[in-house]
């Protein structure tokens, strides 16, 4: 047995959770003995997703912080390495806070913002960082590597614009966030990381020399140059290599499947999609397509009816395994009459007058 629930298609989140959560107590306090119930539908998948979310985006920063720092402490040879990571943890608190005052929501899209953001922005930081050890001055520094820097930042701001361009919210707040996050996280990088580093000098006075003997003996040098020797020796099979790739990847690019299920995109351990999927395989199919009729005179005449008996019954004929059922105004009325509930001569308007309101609206509203 099934008991549906009907809301406002409008409801806010605290009112949908308030009400899932009297309707979960409720199921508790009843103590059933031999009964299962199972509390399930879309409000409360959309509450799940939304509490997934949140846990998933805090796990995510945290992994990519973690492996930004064994990366940092083991490849990264200079003082304060760790530095560069925490301007970058401000350009992404700064970002979070533009992005509430714009409203900018965290969907299922947006939430691989924060490593991409971290993965971009501590690549700036750096870059200030690494020079500033070679010249030891914040002047040098920004003269030397700031307008490479900065137009590299303005060419990815670019790319990211060009998502505006899609017609889908959540791929408009993506590059939204992503832009606002990129600038941000430059802008640290310039101000906030030169200085810091020269306080840093300051209290911590040393000479070029003292300070090369302070640091660590592995270079990652030593794996890049005989790697750039070996790239220069087969420049050519690496170009073809690469043409071939390209060529092959334009050739199938038209086979890449499109993902619409949005069930697919969740977790798929998530519990209010195991509950929602087992009331599907019990009840049936949940996915329906609604068509829309509107008439200006009476919707209810000889000629639509009979219409929509034809398609109704074209459509089954045509797709018995696909199509579960159909309900319409001409099944209702088939039902009304075959149950001998019509008298003698009534049209197909006094028919309906017949059943309850709750069932006639379920198919049918206003004036017909």
């Amino acid at each position: 047995m099934v008991i549906s629930l009907k809301g406002e298609s409008q409801l806010k989140e605290g009112e949908s959770m308030s009400i899932i959560t009297k309707l979960e107590g409720l199921m508790e306090e009843a103590e059933f003995e031999t009964i299962n119930p199972v509390v399930s539908g879309k409000p409360i998948l959309d509450n799940a997703l939304q509490a997934e979310m949140r846990s998933n985006m805090i796990r995510m920063v945290i992994m990519v912080i973690i492996i930004m720092i064994v990366v940092l402490i083991l490849v990264f040879n200079v003082r304060w390495r760790l530095m560069s990571l925490v301007s970058v943890f401000f350009s992404v608190i700064a970002t979070l806070g533009l992005m509430s005052i714009l409203n900018v929501p965290i969907t299922m899209v947006s939430m691989a913002v924060f490593p991409i953001l971290i993965g971009l922005g501590i690549n700036y930081s750096i870059q200030f960082h690494n020079r500033y050890e070679e010249e030891l001055s914040v002047k040098t520094a920004i003269s030397n590597v700031g307008q490479a820097v900065a137009i590299a930042v303005v060419a990815t701001m670019l790319g990211f614009i060009s998502l505006y361009m899609s017609p889908v919210p959540m791929i408009q707040d993506f590059g939204s966030m992503l832009t606002i996050g990129v600038f941000l996280a430059l802008l640290v990088a310039i101000f906030f990381l030169p200085s810091t580093l020269q306080i840093l000098d300051a209290n911590q006075a040393r000479s070029e020399e003292e300070y090369k003997t302070k640091m660590g003996k592995w270079d990652v040098n030593r794996l890049i140059v005989p790697l750039t020797k070996a790239m220069v020796r087969l420049r050519w099979p690496i170009i073809i290599i690469t043409l071939l790739l390209a060529v092959g990847g334009f050739a199938v690019d038209g086979k890449v499947g499109v993902e619409t299920n949005i069930e697919n995109f969740m977790p798929q351990d998530l519990p209010a999609l195991e509950d929602i999927r087992y009331i599907r395989d019990v009840v049936g199919s949940t996915d329906q397509v609604s068509i829309h009729l509107e008439d200006e005179d009476s919707i209810l005449s000889d000629e639509n009816i009979e219409w929509i008996r034809e398609i109704t019954s074209d459509l089954e004929g045509k797709y018995p395994e696909e199509i579960n059922s159909v309900q319409s105004v001409s099944t209702i009325l088939d039902m009304v009459y075959e149950a001998g509930l019509a008298e003698e001569g009534d049209g197909y308007s006094e028919a309906l007058d017949r059943l309850p309101d709750s069932q006639r609206k379920m198919l049918i509203n206003g004036d017909y």
